[in-house]
């Protein structure tokens, strides 16, 4: 697994299909778009299977042609509850909405020491930052419970400890 990790883009081909990361999947047109998170967009886009992908890579290129609506689905504010299992080491984190973290500028993106976490029962693991009241030390793995704060306007999440379930030394 590699030591770096950024937040991926949801898709599905259509509403009733399975929402996937969009990952190692080929999209052309995306350039010039301009992605803000709590919005739901739908494209007009040709699928095109490639004979011989590249290595580790999809044998399916999506080609953006048009945008055809922007949704917006974060329309209100949320808190619920969670429990979180986090590793003992820290990852390093590029994050893809530059302007909640940093200022936007042209550079190259500021690379953060992370929290490697995944929510209890699921196998998807994320970065974050900062867990509001927790202290982390290295070495040890906790399963600790958080609420998550989603705001809607402006669009933010972050996440507050509520208590330290599980803390194990890492062997």
């Amino acid at each position: 697994m590699s030591t770096y990790l950024t937040e991926p883009l949801l898709f599905s081909e259509s509403d009733n299909e399975k929402i996937r990361n969009l990952t190692n999947i080929f999209v052309e047109g995306l350039v010039d778009f301009n992605y803000e998170r709590g919005y739901r967009y739908t494209f007009k886009a040709k699928k095109i299977w490639m004979s011989e992908p590249p290595q580790d890579v999809s044998d399916i290129k999506y080609i953006i042609s048009e945008l055809l609506s922007k949704e917006k689905v974060i329309t209100a504010d949320k808190e619920e509850e969670m429990t979180l299992f986090v590793a003992s080491e820290t990852i390093k984190f590029i994050p893809r909405y530059r302007k909640e973290y940093e200022a936007e500028d042209e550079s190259s993106p500021n690379i953060y020491n992370a929290l490697r976490v995944k929510e209890v029962g699921t196998d998807s693991w994320m970065a974050l930052v900062n867990i509001e009241d927790f202290n982390y030390e290295s070495g040890w793995e906790y399963e600790i419970r958080v609420k998550k704060v989603t705001q809607a306007e402006p669009y933010s999440v972050k996440y507050v400890l509520l208590d330290i379930v599980l803390k194990k030394e890492k062997s």
